[in-house]
């Protein structure tokens, strides 16, 4: 089994439909999220990305009537063409804004406990109440 099969299987991943942008040197996709954990996120865009290709990743995640705004930077880890002709890609995360991954992890968690995690009050980005 090689690493990346055996890093696939560490990391709970949930299903979402979150609003995702994607930005690459070439320009910005404006797609959803598939499924999401720790490490990495699915989606699918109509533009074709390039394995190892670096990006940084934007998730627009609901809080009540606002939005927390989760910076990371990742790589394109796979691609692959759809029957439709668009295309489903994945990304591993590489580094986090200061609080993203904290706030992504509480997220997560949310999830896998069954609560609504877009129910969860919004912190600002020192996670203080705004």
């Amino acid at each position: 089994m090689t690493q990346s099969k055996k890093l696939r299987k560490r990391f709970a991943r949930v299903r979402v439909d979150l609003r995702l942008e994607v930005e690459t040197e070439t320009g910005s996709l404006h797609t959803r999220a598939h499924n999401l954990s720790a490490k990495g996120v699915m989606f699918s865009s109509d533009a074709e990305l390039v394995p190892g290709e670096p990006v940084h990743v934007l998730i627009y995640i609901p809080r009540g009537r606002e939005v927390d705004l989760l910076k990371i930077r990742g790589q394109v880890i796979w691609v692959r063409k759809e029957d439709n002709g668009n295309f489903m890609s994945g990304c591993g995360f590489q580094r986090f804004a200061p609080g993203d991954e904290r706030r992504l992890r509480q997220y997560l968690l949310a999830h896998i406990k069954g609560e609504n995690p877009h129910d969860a009050p919004y912190f600002g980005r020192e996670g203080k109440f705004d």
